[in-house]
């Protein structure tokens, strides 16, 4: 009887190892490999911390850079027709771009009075009046301009007129050394209640 015992429990136990063997092989599941799609994808993704391009601003265009000022060089000068009322009369400066590229002026021309020596008369003219703008002047022509106040030497006496003719106006372009003349041969007084008085440089020949 014993041969017996031992063949069954032999059996038995052949059959639970078959049966682990089994479990063992049949329930492990392979590494899966990684997608040669998802490593392409991650390489490609920008970093969090990369910074964007900057888009110029829109003053840095050059339509934006305001034109060089007028040299005196590149300007002539001259005296448009004026026109009287209260005592006095009022004649445009104007100065016209020679050059061929726009230019600009901007603020109070310096102006006064001299003989046919160039000796300067009385005082120069005083600022009157008219609010500072930036003036640009087209290439070849471009004209601005300044309104010049002259009393009327009728309205004073002989004392505080002390009156005389000039034979030139003689015009310093604003911000510029360089000075510009013109023919005006005009009665003018040399006091200080007779002063002559000019505005700020307007767009136009009118001076206004």
């Amino acid at each position: 009887m014993r041969p017996r015992l031992v063949t069954v429990f032999a059996g038995v136990v052949a059959a639970a190892v078959a049966g682990c063997s089994s479990k063992s092989s049949g329930g492990t599941t392979p590494p899966v490999p990684l997608s040669p799609s998802a490593t392409v994808t991650a390489t490609a993704t920008p970093s969090s911390s990369t910074t964007p391009t900057a888009t110029p601003s829109p003053s840095a265009s050059p339509s934006a850079v305001a034109a060089a000022p007028c040299r005196s060089t590149h300007l002539r000068l001259s005296i448009s027709s004026g026109q009287g009322a209260a005592g006095s009369s009022y004649q445009p400066i104007v100065f016209t771009n020679t050059g061929s590229k726009p230019c600009s002026l901007y603020g109070y021309p310096g102006v006064s009075f001299v003989d046919s020596s160039g000796h300067q008369l009385g005082l120069p003219a005083s600022h009157s009046g008219g609010s500072k703008q930036l003036v640009t002047l087209a290439g070849h022509g471009g004209t601005a301009s300044a309104l010049l106040q002259e009393p009327d030497p009728g309205v004073f006496s002989p004392a505080n007129c002390k009156q005389t003719t000039a034979s030139q106006v003689k015009v310093y372009p604003p911000n510029q050394t360089g000075a510009l003349f013109a023919a005006d041969p005009v009665v003018i007084c040399t006091t200080k209640k007779g002063r002559t008085s000019v505005r700020t440089v307007v767009v136009g020949a009118s001076g206004e």
